[in-house]
């Protein structure tokens, strides 16, 4: 068990890494590309300002938090921070994504992110109990002697 306990920093770090991963990649392509990733979505701009608006919230915003998740990834000690703001915020784009769906009846064309959803959720979860786990055992040492 003690091996367990001696990777799981590593374990944590390894679960924080996709939603990094996908937030870089959401913002770079919306990023560079404003208006084909809007049109894709049926999406178009009457206005310059419509694309910069985009640029924010579709890249921006996942770039800035992103930067979050590596930053968290840089330190142990930071690793929790990370792992619950990754719950927080991927439930929070969840619940948001549900509401839309019943609202605006797109069931069917929000299922596959919603499934993506749901296991970076479930996931971030699995790593905050290793995390809160790892830390209690350096805390109190092995229960067993």
């Amino acid at each position: 068990m003690n091996t367990f306990w001696k990777f799981s920093p590593w374990m944590s770090k390894f679960i924080l890494l996709p939603p990094t991963a996908i937030l870089i990649a959401v913002g770079v392509r919306h990023l560079a590309h404003p208006e084909v990733q809007a049109a894709e979505r049926g999406i178009a701009f009457t206005k310059p300002l419509g694309a910069t608006i985009y640029r924010v919230g579709f890249a921006g915003f996942p770039l800035g938090c992103a930067a979050f998740f590596a930053y968290c990834l840089r330190a142990n000690r930071r690793t929790l921070t990370g792992l619950i703001f990754s719950v927080l915020f991927n439930g929070v784009v969840l619940a948001v994504r549900i509401y839309g769906m019943a609202v605006d009846s797109t069931v069917r064309q929000s299922l596959p992110l919603v499934k993506g959803e749901v296991v970076v959720v479930v996931i971030s979860l699995v790593g905050i109990t290793i995390e809160i786990g790892r830390r209690s055992h350096r805390l109190l040492g092995p229960l067993n002697p």
